[in-house]
């Protein structure tokens, strides 16, 4: 699950996510199904493989922990929307389309999920206010989602870094 909080909360007032808040309301705005977070790791690990070459399917499924049929279903997806390709045979395996830095984060979550709409038209009348308050949520969403996969790939190297100093 994807929480996209409006300002920091102290470590010390924050909720957990799987627990209502006081009031019984889910705080979470946007959910990201597990089709989106589990593509996102394929296009991550895509992305840092890029220059090697093909990744097998069971490479990236065995490292980020992905049902491997799941995982199928998600490239069948990826490659129809031509994110990614896909190559057959013993040596075979899948490939981005384009360079990572060509491909942002908010185009493969578009891909995945269809869409990313939080101002949608659903037939209730809504007043102005909240209409304008929802696209400007999606607006925000859409500038954070535009990074491309070899910013986020910099990201994860720059964590996986800071985790190694760490322990």
């Amino acid at each position: 699950m994807c929480f996209f909080p409006v300002a920091p909360v102290p470590a010390a007032a924050r909720i957990p996510l799987d627990q209502p808040t006081p009031l019984g309301y889910n705080r979470a705005m946007l959910t990201l199904n597990t089709r989106s977070r589990y593509g996102l790791a394929a296009l991550l690990s895509l992305a840092t493989g890029y220059e090697q070459g093909l990744v097998q399917a069971k490479e990236i499924a065995n490292h980020h922990g992905i049902p491997p049929k799941y995982l199928e279903q998600i490239l069948v997806r990826l490659t129809s929307t031509e994110l990614v390709q896909s190559v057959r045979g013993k040596h075979g395996g899948y490939r981005l389309a384009r360079p990572p830095a060509k491909i942002s984060v908010l185009e493969a979550l578009e891909a995945l999920e269809g869409g990313l709409a939080l101002a949608g038209d659903n037939g209730a009348t809504v007043p102005e206010a909240v209409t304008a308050l929802f696209e400007e949520a999606e607006a925000a969403l859409r500038q954070v989602f535009s990074i491309s996969l070899a910013e986020l790939a910099e990201r994860q190297h720059r964590l996986a870094r800071s985790l190694i100093f760490h322990i």
